[in-house]
């Protein structure tokens, strides 16, 4: 089975679906058929409401599901495995939600990848039912598209911080990231205050593919705050599985994973940005009358100590 965290909550419910109707009639693999019935069954979103506006029927397309795999007979198993087609199209969705730059897979995504195949399952089914697959491609993208612009106000994205709190949401992501405390000639520390949850904290965030980890220090102070800086050192690397980070925008309860590194500025002018409400030079002796997170805290009590590298 594959790892839970690559699929938003959404799809999580679709492959639920897709393994209780596998598993319902005791077939040995969960197919595209089934995923076509759970993207059906969980309803919401483009990809079930493109699917219905054209007429595919929940109830035909299971008849048309049990003509590509018939009920076995036996006593069905809990969890259903993925057939290898199923395992190719959830592998061609995780990229595109990549390219799209998503945290995870959406239904929408997944049923892309179930038409990419024009003598794909899905595909098949969905002709035999009188439905093209571009046909549903096109009414998604309309539905999708339509739904943005009737969006009046953008989505209020907050980060929210908990710590060996019983209330947290669990895990299921981890993400490598990386903050940075620049220090200029003045021995003033680089600020941010965070537009997500008004917190003050140092510059950083999450590692790209494709760049060093030293590499995306400098990019996400640079993108935070407008200073581009050298890198000088690594002040600690915090792992704490109790610290979650919840992102209200997409589900995302992220485990904390930071590498903390010093900087020197070299060029550029304090500027805020989408992510920091404001960014300022602080002198370290002021910092402790800042409000921020106890992560954000812990990480600067730290460094004011100037002790050995912290790794926990």
């Amino acid at each position: 089975m594959y790892d839970q965290r690559l699929f938003a909550p959404r799809t999580r419910r679709v492959i639920v679906i897709a393994n209780e109707e596998a598993s319902r009639f005791n077939q040995k693999h969960l197919g595209p058929e089934h995923l076509l019935i759970g993207i059906l069954s969980e309803g919401a979103g483009a990809a079930a409401n493109a699917l219905v506006t054209l007429g595919v029927d929940e109830e035909a397309a299971l008849i048309e599901a049990l003509k590509v795999n018939s009920p076995k007979k036996g006593q069905a198993g809990e969890h259903v495995p993925f057939a290898s087609e199923t395992r190719a199209l959830l592998d061609h969705a995780s990229i595109q939600a990549r390219r799209s730059k998503q945290a995870s897979i959406e239904p929408e995504d997944l049923l892309l990848a179930l038409l990419h195949k024009k003598r794909g399952t899905a595909s098949v089914m969905l002709r035999e039912l009188g439905v093209t697959p571009e046909a549903v491609i096109e009414e998604m993208r309309r539905l999708m598209v339509r739904a943005a612009e009737e969006a009046t106000e953008p989505a209020v994205v907050r980060r929210i911080d908990y710590y060996d709190d019983p209330q947290a949401p669990a895990a299921n992501s981890l993400v490598p990231s990386v903050n940075v405390f620049v220090v200029n000639d003045h021995d003033e520390v680089l600020m941010i205050r965070r537009s997500d949850n008004d917190n003050w904290a140092v510059p950083g965030g999450a590692v790209d593919l494709g760049e060093s980890v030293p590499e995306a220090a400098v990019r996400e102070t640079l993108e935070e705050t407008g200073i581009h800086c050298e890198i000088t050192g690594i002040n600690g690397i915090y792992s704490d599985p109790k610290h979650i980070i919840f992102y209200t925008s997409n589900g995302e309860a992220r485990q904390e994973f930071s590498m903390v590194f010093t900087a020197r500025p070299l060029s550029g002018e304090p500027t805020p940005s989408d992510e920091s409400k404001e960014v300022v030079w602080v002198p370290k002796a002021e910092l402790a009358g800042y409000r921020m997170d106890r992560s954000m805290r812990l990480r600067v009590d730290q460094f004011l100590t100037e002790g050995p590298t912290h790794i926990g």
